[in-house]
């Protein structure tokens, strides 16, 4: 099970008053619409700044929307898994370069694993019926010790809601509230596929939107420059896949994937 934790983070505006902390967990426990919504999703994947020693950037693109016009049932896990080939090079993990998940739970603060950093992106969470607008933030990804048998690694998503946004102004005390999940990356050999990241979304989330990018870490190793990550096997298709399953409340289920050329890498 993902850790699933949702904390007030300690601001210049002081602390949360208890009023307040009991409607932030109103709004993250909202219940989900009728099981007889359907969910149309979207899935991408973009690859840019391919370098010739070995590193690359993997962009990923996901939105869904209720077809009833009504909030999307609450996101319960997505499951993303990466081409053959894919895999995290030994001299990144270790305590170099691993965040520490306690202390980074204990403080929210994104600086305190700046070397472990692997990715930023967006997330728009909703909280119907409770707020009438998306809550959006953004969102750091670090690389972290794997916390499951088996796991090869995990991988800390942080979401910092978007201090300018309309609804934060409107309720201030949404600004302190910053969901830590800790996503499992383990070996997943199924079809073309190499590894595979899921993510227990917290309770009641719907996660409408997110744009990540994952740009990764780096060293030198006699002085040659190595990339956190090898690169995918090409096979006969000269594409490589990628694809992503999302389980929703209600027992929905969907499967996206899309691919890229063996020749972007």
């Amino acid at each position: 099970m993902a850790a699933r934790h949702l904390k007030l983070h300690s601001s210049s505006r002081g602390k949360a008053s208890i009023s307040a902390l009991a409607l932030a967990t109103l709004a993250l426990a909202a219940l989900a619409p009728p099981a007889s919504a359907q969910v149309e999703q979207r899935f991408d994947v973009r690859l840019k700044g391919a370098k010739s020693w070995g590193a690359y950037t993997l962009s990923f693109l996901s939105s869904s929307y209720d077809t009833d016009g009504a909030a999307t049932p609450a996101t319960e896990s997505i499951k993303l898994r990466f081409p053959a080939g894919v895999s995290i090079r030994r001299q990144f993990l270790n305590d170099d370069f691993l965040c520490d998940y306690d202390a980074l739970n204990e403080s929210r603060d994104p600086n305190d694993c700046r070397r472990s950093r692997i990715g930023t992106g967006t997330m728009e969470i909703d909280l119907q019926p409770l707020f009438d607008q998306v809550v959006p933030g953004k969102v750091y990804l670090f690389l972290s010790k794997g916390a499951k048998r088996g796991a090869v690694a995990s991988v800390l998503v942080l979401v910092v809601p978007d201090s300018t946004a309309s609804i934060v102004k409107q309720y201030p005390f949404v600004a302190d509230i910053r969901p830590l999940v800790r996503t499992t990356l383990a070996v997943d050999r199924r079809g073309t596929y190499g590894y595979r990241q899921d993510l227990e979304v917290a309770d009641s989330m719907s996660v409408t939107k997110f744009d990540w990018e994952l740009s990764g870490l780096r060293t030198r190793k006699r002085g040659k420059k190595l990339f956190w990550l090898t690169r995918p096997s090409c096979p006969g298709s000269r594409k490589v896949g990628f694809e992503a399953t999302y389980s929703y409340a209600g027992g929905q289920r969907l499967t996206r994937a899309d691919s890229l050329p063996c020749s972007k890498f």
